[in-house]
């Protein structure tokens, strides 16, 4: 018996720069990037190694010696990735291109793009290669640079060329999904900041699947990109992919260890990584001078290569890489021991910039920079000795519908009372990990509302900011807000929604709130 049919639309992927056609009203999706020694006993004999300066900071940027990913102490440990599987679910790989060639694997490799046709290597197609060569790329080969985990097997889903229905999403999403360990993904719904959408119903219950089912039940892992809509002040908890509880959603920050201007901000990003860049948007006068900063190595293929990409396509395949080297160090890990490793691992850059703030359990956190800055060596040493989390409970309260009126230039505040007693026995959340409210706002435009969550504990979270370029006021009915900034507090009390609407004239409504909690019920070591 057919229990559930959906006729498929068009969920369209195009080039940032070059689109291709298009249906009138399809979705689509985007790809996340931009045009614009010390002392050790490893030597690479990759001419552009001295330019990676994420990998190993020499004082090429003219940034602290610290400002890297820290991660040539887990290379000279032996941990280099060997054994671990990383897919790249983007526009192909090119399995000839020689900074991918010796790790390339077939086995976590496929076609589900809507043309099926030969891989082309020109730079309007590599966008999938230069994401496998920042997270393995081969090392010692005489050409462009190394990868952050370059003795991994890498593969390649090829997705983004022409359009793909939500079917072809959650195939892509669960390739594999007995062999590949982490998936990284550097696209999503057009950053222009006034686009809401995510994934569809298939695609929800891959990424399900892929947490519950891969990895031998440990879960797989799935690395996503935060966007590069900053310049358009777009929210990646608008993108329904970054903001599931079930990726890993990485930014951007500059060589200085300040935020890039084009990383999205929201509460779902859980870490960032050095990409380089500028913090604050570029304009005629200072586009020259930003394009000739160094940033990310990659390869373009016949021994060229190209040391000018950046954006958070970069971001999260470097932290894929990382991912890598803690799992080589302990296989066992689960897809959530990996996100406690990264809350409690990644650093606060001494960058200055304003906007870190402490939650109620220790945990520095910023709207753009997650919990902080990668530590690669950090990683790999909790890896080694972690014990396992506990299991994940689940608890959604019920739906709160006393409608409020949110007047023009004030804001509206509901609370919402959260109880153990009223969670199953043995099943009470002690500890959070990450919280989703849900949200419906009517006959208001969305870009003129901000949202904050505040919990017992006092932490407050903003979980939306204002999108000056959204002037849509149907999206938003029943939209689920992540964020991840109440991490390991204690869920009991009472939580309120603070609604500002920013509208000249706009009454709005706020109709309805609820709150879904994930955590675990005994404290980790």
């Amino acid at each position: 018996m057919v229990k559930w049919a959906e006729h498929q639309k068009s969920l369209q992927r195009v080039h940032r720069i070059k689109e291709l056609p298009h249906r009138k009203h399809s979705l689509r999706r985007f790809k996340r990037f931009r045009q614009e020694y010390k002392n050790t006993s490893i030597v690479f004999d990759d001419p552009l190694f001295k330019e990676q300066w994420y990998l190993l900071n020499t004082g090429q940027t003219g940034s602290p010696p610290e400002n890297d990913i820290n991660v040539f102490p887990v290379w000279e440990s032996g941990i280099t990735g060997k054994g671990v599987r990383i897919s790249v679910l983007d526009d192909g790989i090119d399995p000839g291109c020689e900074e991918v060639a010796d790790n390339y694997d077939s086995m976590s490799s496929e076609d589900f793009s809507y043309i099926h046709r030969k891989f082309i290597p020109v730079a309007e197609n590599s966008h999938g290669t230069y994401c496998a060569a920042i997270a393995a790329g081969v090392a010692n080969n005489g050409i462009c640079g190394v990868g952050v985990a370059y003795d991994a097997k890498i593969g390649g889903v090829r997705i983004l060329d022409g359009p793909v229905t939500d079917v072809q999403e959650a195939i892509a999403l669960v390739h594999a999904l007995d062999y590949v360990d982490i998936y990284t993904a550097s696209w999503g719904p057009n950053d222009d900041g006034k686009t809401t959408a995510g994934p569809g119903k298939l695609a929800k219950l891959a990424f399900e699947k892929g947490v519950t089912e891969g990895r031998g039940g440990r879960g797989s892992i799935y690395a996503w990109a935060a966007g590069n809509g900053g310049r358009h002040l777009d929210n990646c908890n608008m993108d329904g992919y970054a903001s599931s509880p079930y990726t890993l959603t990485i930014g951007a920050l500059t060589a200085d260890g300040r935020s890039a201007y084009y990383s999205e901000p929201c509460a779902a990003v859980i870490a960032s990584t050095y990409v380089g860049g500028s913090h604050t948007p570029l304009n005629a006068r200072n586009f020259k001078r930003e394009r000739r900063k160094i940033k990310v190595v990659v390869p373009e293929g016949r021994g060229r290569c190209r040391q000018t990409f950046q954006g958070t396509s970069a971001a999260a395949p470097m932290a894929a890489g990382a991912i890598a080297l803690a799992l080589q160090a302990n296989p066992r890990l689960g897809w959530r021991d990996v996100q406690h490793i990264l809350v409690r691992t990644s650093r606060v850059p001494d960058s200055g910039e304003s906007g870190w703030k402490v939650n109620a359990a220790g945990h520095h956190f910023h709207l753009k920079a997650g919990f902080g800055v990668l530590d690669a060596e950090a990683m790999v040493k909790a890896a080694r000795g972690w014990k396992n989390v506990g299991q994940l409970i689940k608890w959604t309260s019920q739906k709160v519908t006393d409608k409020k009126i949110l007047l023009p230039h004030n804001s509206a505040s509901i609370p919402l009372l959260v109880q153990k007693s009223t969670m199953k026995p043995n099943h009470c959340i002690d500890l959070l990990e990450s919280v989703v409210a849900t949200v419906g706002i009517a006959d208001v435009p969305y870009g003129d509302i901000e949202l904050f969550l505040v919990s017992p504990s006092g932490t407050r979270s903003q979980i939306l900011t204002r999108r000056p370029h959204d002037n849509t006021s149907h999206q938003l009915a029943h939209w689920d807000f992540l964020t991840l900034h109440f991490w390991g507090e204690d869920p009991e009390g009472w939580w309120t929604l603070v609604v500002s609407n920013h509208a000249d004239r706009r009454v709005g409504v706020l109709e309805s709130f609820s709150l879904t909690l994930r955590g675990t019920k005994l404290r980790y070591s």
